[in-house]
């Protein structure tokens, strides 16, 4: 908010506190909630708000008749939304503490009132009775607020009450503790009572009492079953620190213990929050056992305990099924523990970094449903991290193990949340401990390197941190850089159960290669290779994916032959063919080696078994399929090198190369989409040949990835524009809409016919680019669909500006409004033809029946902004335009698909005129329009009837509006005739004369649609009796109506 919001706000509920009325509630409950993202702005004025509530009430009070009125039920409404918003424990600060109120807020709670002000009169009790003197009302007021107990608004002041109630009274806590506390497990109460009791351990009641009371509370919480219950969880770790100081005080060492081995029973528990929490309680008994009790040895082994653990964890458990709850929780201590382990245990911390902090950064779990797990454990080694960096005193080679982790989990890791948790502790790390290990250019750079767009990330930032290092001349950067590359290897690609991180992590180092060539990437992996045996058949699939990468981006080395690691597969269904990404991975690598083989001129490669992989891969993949443009990319190069060779090279003999090629056509008639996608790449004469033949079998899809190539690659269209009637195919597909249950697929081949055209259309004909190609794109640019619509603009707006002046051409295209650019693009082409084609599909979008209403009001409103700004002659020219748009009856009777378009049109004109724009000018051929209009109605086609009816009030409103002096009322009176005609013709018809037709009511509707555009309120009543006594009515006399 600002400044003024805020004053506006203040002013809002000074205003609703000081004289609360209903009109006031509703504005000061929004204006208190305004404050609810920076309570501290409120804060300073909370004296001064519950300080008038109070005393409204207190006014209340002192009336000998005592009684609560509309008022304080209002302002008890403001102080618990203040509340709210700055908490019950701030506000409740500001309320009078005077103990001589509290027998009357009693009388009240007795009252009939709401629960807001139940909630006020509590707030305001449980202030009054902190006073320090004795209550002699105790247990009456214990019992009257135990029944709001069952109010969960209230509930939370309630426990308050009752613990304060027996910190005063411990006679009463020994009497509720069986029958009410522990029997209701009420833990809320509990806490805020052993709270109280922490004040003076020398004084307390609990230790000195000879009924181990504190005992019973002690086995309560370690015993009561809380496992599925979050909100119990996070009680009893509230109470727990407190039983244990307590338990201490009166030395029981034995439950002390109890009390410690109930957070390793719990340390997999569900709860996220509840893990933080009782880390976060743990270091707390521990704290509380070097600070309070001189126990440094026995927190030591403690914590010795749970790093021990941890290790025998992660070593003795495989990684997939290790419970990643309790190793969470594990983490999460020693992160909790930081300080104590620096202090006391400086050796441990070299096994955290060593052994732990590693295993956690490369902590990942399959789950059902291909879901990968394990972001929690890095969150909580990035906490680990952050707890230590607080410290001044690490170790140089500490810090650079740190630092190891968190850059490649900074800028690489899948998770974004992760990414920035590590970013955040990189941070802290580098500013506290960087300038030890790295220079003070190479800290800068490090904390600026972006990390939300993963894609971005790998593309960049790898080139990017080994230029940063390399300028670094500490004897540490080049050992981090080293690191990182080595993660992303063995992590990032060997490890990795997330394939799309395989990939890019693949990309990004062969990308690195290509720049840096001088780093020893190759060296790296031939040692790995060398040293590591590989088992995993998709550890064996990654690594062919990126030797092969590294081959083709790199063709001076060899350095694996990816022979050695294809595995021999059967060729069955059930081997590998499914839709997991696994098997669709090794799908890829299989098709990427096919490739590789045929880039290096591999002869008679292609075996029948190989054929027949080749066209499983084929068959299973679609555009579903996760690294589809992958696939697409590499059977067009797969095609493109099996193309330029008829002869059986490649083949291991003619029924080898007969059969691909019987397949290959045969899966282009199946429309599979990676054949569809390719089949460009064939020889000239049979690419266009097998265009022809199959284009009517093709699917919208399958056009589309046609298109997408002939857009892509530069070889491939010129075979296409080779084509004497490639301009049909390109309008063919411009005009494509289909419709099947899945909608309109034929946006599909719109769209990447767009791409196609913005792409190439300088090499086309400029005649076709006239006569053929511009009257279809505008088309496409008034239909609804934003991409087509966007295309479309940008084809019209590079074709238009070889027409126009840079003045002109900048004035057209200024608009941000879509709408806009395309009447100024069609008005700049300066052709009649093409401008009234353009209005008669326009129509079909501004004027459609069925259109969206913001479609509606976008397309109308759009066409009055710019109808308006057009000079006068424009304007005319416009008018003309679109009425000639509209299909005449002749045309009609030729083409009877024009019925739609006559409708829209109509409709179109229907709308502007009853905008009262573009209503006629001087000259304008009135009866022309009526003439036009007349015919089309002698068509007797009922729609069409019906279109003709509706727009006639619209003429007649074009017509008054038209600011041309009309001498007489003749053609108006010429428009109601018509109507009248028709109704009184549809009246013969009515044998049985019951009641009024379905056509004789519409165009009653628009005769007196007309009559009131020219205030003939005698002919309207004329009208009402007509329809009232229909029955005994034969016609609508006309000289009656006319104007």
């Amino acid at each position: 908010m600002d400044n003024n919001n805020i004053e506006y706000n203040l002013q809002l509920i000074r205003k609703g506190v000081k004289n609360p009325n209903d009109g006031l509630l509703h504005k000061t409950i929004i204006a208190i909630n305004h404050f609810q993202n920076d309570p501290s702005i409120l804060k300073p004025y909370l004296n001064e708000f519950i300080s008038n509530i109070n005393k409204s009430f207190i006014l209340a009070i002192d009336d000998p008749n005592i009684q609560l009125s509309k008022i304080h039920f209002i302002q008890s409404k403001f102080f618990y939304n203040l509340t709210k918003i700055c908490s019950n424990k701030i506000v409740n600060k500001y309320l009078s503490t005077d103990i001589t109120y509290l027998n009357s807020i009693i009388t009240l709670l007795k009252t009939d009132i709401p629960w807001e002000t139940q909630f006020f009169l509590l707030s305001w009790c449980r202030i009054v009775i902190l006073s320090p003197f004795n209550i002699s009302t105790d247990k009456y007021i214990w019992q009257l607020t135990y029944n709001f107990k069952s109010n969960q608004v209230l509930n939370h002041i309630v426990t308050q009450i009752h613990a304060i109630l027996y910190q005063k009274n411990y006679a009463l806590f020994c009497e509720k503790i069986d029958n009410e506390l522990l029997r209701n497990n009420d833990l809320e109460t509990l806490n805020y009572y052993l709270k109280t009791q922490l004040i003076e351990s020398t004084s307390n009641f609990l230790i000195h009492d000879s009924n181990d009371n504190l005992n019973k509370i002690t086995q309560l919480c370690l015993n009561v079953n809380v496992k599925d219950l979050e909100n119990s969880q996070l009680l009893i770790l509230k109470i727990l620190p407190k039983l244990f100081l307590l338990q201490c005080w009166k030395e029981n060492w034995s439950i002390v213990t109890d009390i410690m081995d109930w957070y390793f029973k719990h340390l997999d528990t569900n709860y996220t929050e509840v893990r933080f929490m009782l880390a976060h309680s743990y270091s707390k008994l521990l704290r509380r056992m070097i600070n309070d009790f001189d126990g440094d040895t026995e927190a030591i082994r403690c914590i010795e305990e749970i790093i021990h653990s941890i290790l025998t964890l992660i070593t003795s458990i495989p990684m997939d099924v290790i419970d990643i709850n309790m190793l969470h929780s594990y983490l999460l201590i020693i992160a909790e523990c930081s300080k104590i382990i620096i202090k006391f245990l400086p050796h441990m911390l070299l096994i955290i970094t060593g052994e732990i902090l590693p295993f956690a950064y490369r902590f990942q779990q399959m789950h059902i449903g291909n879901v990968i797990k394990g972001s929690q454990v890095k969150d909580a080694a990035n906490f680990i991290i952050w707890s230590c960096s607080r410290y001044s005193s690490l170790p140089n080679s500490v810090i650079c193990d740190l630092l190891k982790f968190l850059l490649p989990t900074t800028l690489f890791d899948r998770d974004f949340l992760i990414r920035k948790s590590s970013n955040a502790t990189l941070q802290e790390l580098l500013g506290k401990h960087g300038r030890l290990v790295l220079n003070s250019a190479t800290i800068m750079n490090l904390i600026q390197l972006p990390i939300h767009s993963l894609h971005d990330s790998y593309t960049n930032n790898l080139k990017l941190l080994y230029e940063i290092f390399k300028k670094d001349e500490s004897p540490h950067s080049q050992n981090i850089f080293n690191h990182i590359v080595k993660w992303i290897f063995e992590h990032n690609i060997v490890e990795n159960f997330d394939l799309d991180i395989v990939t890019l992590s693949i990309h990004s180092l062969c990308q690195f290669h290509k720049q840096f060539c001088e780093y020893p990437l190759i060296e790296m992996i031939q040692k790995y290779t060398k040293h590591n045996t590989v088992t995993n058949e998709l550890t064996y699939n990654k690594l062919l994916y990126f030797i092969i990468e590294l081959n083709i981006l790199d063709n001076r080395i060899d350095f694996i032959n990816p022979d050695s690691l294809m595995i021999d597969f059967e060729l069955t269904k059930t081997c590998f063919f499914s839709s997991h990404k696994n098997d669709i991975f090794k799908l890829l690598s299989f098709l990427k080696y096919y490739h590789y083989k045929l880039l290096n001129n591999t002869p008679k490669f292609f075996t029948p078994e190989k054929v027949s992989l080749f066209y499983r891969v084929m068959e299973d993949i679609t555009e579903d399929s996760p690294w589809f443009d992958s696939f697409k990319l590499v059977t067009n190069n797969t095609v493109e090198i099996l193309s330029t060779n008829d002869d059986t090279y490649y083949f291991s003999n003619k029924d080898t190369l007969d059969d691909f090629w019987y397949k290959y056509v045969k899966f282009l008639k199946y429309n599979k989409p990676l054949i569809c996608s390719s089949f460009p790449f064939l020889p000239k004469n049979k690419f266009l040949k097998y265009l022809h033949v199959h284009k009517e079998v093709l699917s919208c899809n399958s056009k589309s990835l046609l298109l997408s190539t002939l857009t892509q690659n530069k070889s491939a269209f010129k075979k296409f524009l080779e084509d004497k009637t490639y301009m049909d195919i390109i309008i063919e597909f411009l005009n494509d809409h289909t419709i099947t249950e899945q909608g309109d697929v034929g946006r599909f081949t719109r769209e990447s016919a767009c791409q196609f055209v913005s792409k190439w259309y300088p090499q086309f004909c400029e005649n076709d680019i006239k006569t053929r190609l511009l009257p279809t794109i505008l088309y496409l640019a008034a239909e609804p669909s934003k991409n087509v619509k966007d295309q479309c603009i940008d084809i019209l707006t590079n074709i238009v500006k070889n027409y126009l002046s840079l003045k002109l051409f900048s004035q057209y295209t200024k608009s941000n409004s879509p709408n806009i650019r395309i009447f100024n693009l069609q008005l700049g082409l300066n052709n009649n033809s093409i401008s009234r084609t353009f209005w008669r599909h326009y129509s079909t979008y501004a004027g459609a029946l069925r259109s969206t209403e913001e479609d509606l009001m976008d397309g109308i409103n759009d066409f009055i902004k710019w109808y308006e700004q057009l000079t006068p002659d424009t304007q005319k020219k416009t008018l003309n335009d679109i009425i000639i748009s509209i299909p005449s009856a002749q045309d009609i009777k030729k083409d009877k698909s024009l019925i739609k378009y006559t409708i829209y049109g109509l409709k179109f004109l229907e709308r502007i005129w009853c905008s009262r724009i573009a209503c006629g000018y001087e000259g304008f051929n009135w009866q022309g329009v009526y003439a036009k209009l007349f015919n089309i109605a002698l068509l007797k086609h009922k729609p069409l009837l019906g279109a003709i009816l509706q727009i006639l009030p619209a003429l007649a409103i074009a017509w008054n509006n038209s600011n041309v002096i009309h001498n007489n009322y003749t053609y108006i009176n010429t428009l109601i005739e018509f109507l009248v005609k028709t109704i009184n013709k549809n009246n013969n018809n009515n044998i049985l004369k019951t009641e009024l037709t379905t056509l004789q009511r519409n165009s009653i509707e628009c005769l007196v649609s007309i009559l009131l555009e020219f205030n003939a309120f005698e002919h309207i009543k004329y009208i009402n009796v007509f329809i009232k006594n229909y029955k005994n009515t034969a016609f609508l006399d006309i000289h009656k109506l006319y104007l």
